[in-house]
Formats: structure tokens, C-alpha cells, sequence
């Protein structure tokens, strides 16, 4: 026993320093050993990370001030070059100048009062609407008074957006009504634009002495004659069969188109 200790106690000595205060060398670890998060480069990954943060936000911004260039020349241009009665920064009805697709324009009658574009007006019968093609096409009467605006003007106008169609109808007593459906139904939907001297409808200009969108052939005729009331002849007036039937001409018209909000 007494050898296995002395033994020991040799073994133990020749491991601890024969001096207690002398420092215990440690190796190093190798550049190799390290972890890759260790290897990093603060300094460069801080640059490069500043760097893509103002080259992308310089980028957003020159976005931002591209987006704020073309909305200040729109506006500008809208003031200047209204595309319809939307963009007339007037208060008063009344005749403004308008230009739907270039600088040309044309002048159109806007109601500031319904936010609309007026296109038709029928007020005393002073214009007769029984007219051809080109009439119809390039508009007609007076603007402070009876007119039709003219189909290519307003093919023109509608090209671009999306437009709604208000009608506003006054009988011979006053009493007034909105548009309801006799305009978008099978007898009128889709269907093209007839005249005296271009009919697509079966006969029906002949017979109800109008342009419109006839098919076979109306449940609505705002182009018809002014006959001032009831009459009895059958369906050839102003008529619009849903609030008057076909033996009453209405007094007034107005047919207005707005971009949809």
C-alpha cells in the first residue's frame, strides 16, 4: 500500500510546475477553428449593409419624386386641357371647352348641378332631331338650348374610362323622373345607332321618326317628335314606355354621361 501511494504522489509531480506562480501556457486557436459567424467583418458587412440602404432608398425616393412629377402634370394638365365636365374646375353650368383624347378639344354643355357632361337636351321641340348619319354623327343644334353633343364626340369621350349615363325627364305638369330601364333592355342594349338613311333596326326609324338605338323596336324614343303630350299617334313622340307609354311625348329631355367614381 505504502508503495502504491508513493507511486502516486510521483505521478502527480511531474505534471505540476515545480513553481506554483509560474503561468500555464495555453495554445492558441487556429483561424481555421473559428466559426463563420467568428470570421465576419463588422466593419465591411456595416458598409456594405449602409450602402444597398441608400442605394435603395435613393432609388424609392427618385420613384417617389418621378410619381409626384407626372401626378403634378397631370393635375396641371386637367386644369388646362379638362378631358370632361369632371375636370372643369367651375361651379356654373354652362359651355366649357373639353379635350377627351388630344389638345383640340371641342365645346360641350356641362351641368355642374348632377356632376354630368350634358350630350342631349329637349326642351321646346325648336330642333328636329329626324335626321341622318352625318348629322347624328357630328352633332347638332345649339348648345344653349336643343343639341345632340355627336356620336363621334362621344365615342371620343368614353374611349379612354368608364362612363354612366344619368337621363332626367320632365312631363308637361313638371313632375320629374330618373332613368329607369328602357334604356337597358333587349330592344335597345348593344344595338347599334340607326338614322333616316342608315337603319340596322327592323324599319323602326321610319315608323317612330327618331335616332336611336332601335332594335325591334323601342321601349324608350327620346328622339322621337315633339308632340307636347299626349297623342295619338302610337310611339312616334318622346316617349319612355316604363313611366309614360307609348301616346305620351315628353315635355323635357337631358341625357348626361359622367366618368364613374
Amino acid at each position: 500500500m505504502l508503495l502504491l501511494l508513493l507511486c502516486i504522489g510521483l505521478g502527480y509531480g511531474s505534471v505540476i510546475p515545480e513553481n506554483p506562480d509560474t503561468e500555464v501556457e495555453m495554445p492558441l486557436i487556429s483561424n481555421d477553428d473559428v466559426p463563420l459567424v467568428a470570421k465576419l467583418d463588422t466593419k465591411n458587412l456595416n458598409k456594405a449593409i449602409k450602402t444597398y440602404i441608400n442605394k435603395t432608398m435613393e432609388k424609392t425616393i427618385l420613384e417617389k419624386i418621378s410619381e409626384l412629377k407626372l401626378d403634378i402634370l397631370s393635375k396641371i394638365k386637367t386644369e388646362k386641357y379638362p378631358r370632361d365636365c369632371e375636370d372643369v374646375r367651375e361651379s356654373k353650368s354652362g359651355i366649357y371647352q373639353i379635350y377627351p383624347s388630344d389638345i383640340r378639344g371641342f365645346e360641350t354643355y356641362c351641368d355642374m348641378k348632377t356632376a354630368g357632361g350634358g350630350w342631349l337636351k329637349r326642351l321646346d321641340g325648336s330642333v328636329n332631331f329626324f335626321r341622318n348619319w352625318t348629322d347624328y354623327k357630328n352633332g347638332f343644334g345649339d348648345l344653349t338650348g336643343e343639341f345632340w353633343l355627336g356620336n363621334s364626340r362621344l365615342h371620343e369621350i368614353t374611349t379612354k374610362y368608364e362612363y354612366e349615363l344619368y337621363i332626367l325627364m320632365e312631363d308637361l305638369e313638371g313632375e320629374q323622373r330618373y332613368a329607369g330601364d328602357s334604356l337597358d333592355t333587349t330592344h335597345h342594349k348593344s344595338q347599334p345607332f340607326s338614322t333616316l338613311d342608315r337603319d340596322s333596326s327592323s324599319n323602326c326609324v321610319e315608323q317612330y321618326k327618331g335616332g336611336w338605338w332601335y332594335k325591334s323596336c323601342h321601349h324608350s324614343n327620346l328622339n322621337g317628335l315633339y308632340l307636347n303630350g299626349s297623342h295619338k299617334s302610337y310611339a312616334d313622340g318622346i316617349e319612355w314606355y316604363n313611366w309614360k307609354g307609348y301616346n305620351y311625348s315628353l315635355k323635357k329631355t337631358q341625357m348626361m354621361i359622367r366618368r364613374r367614381r
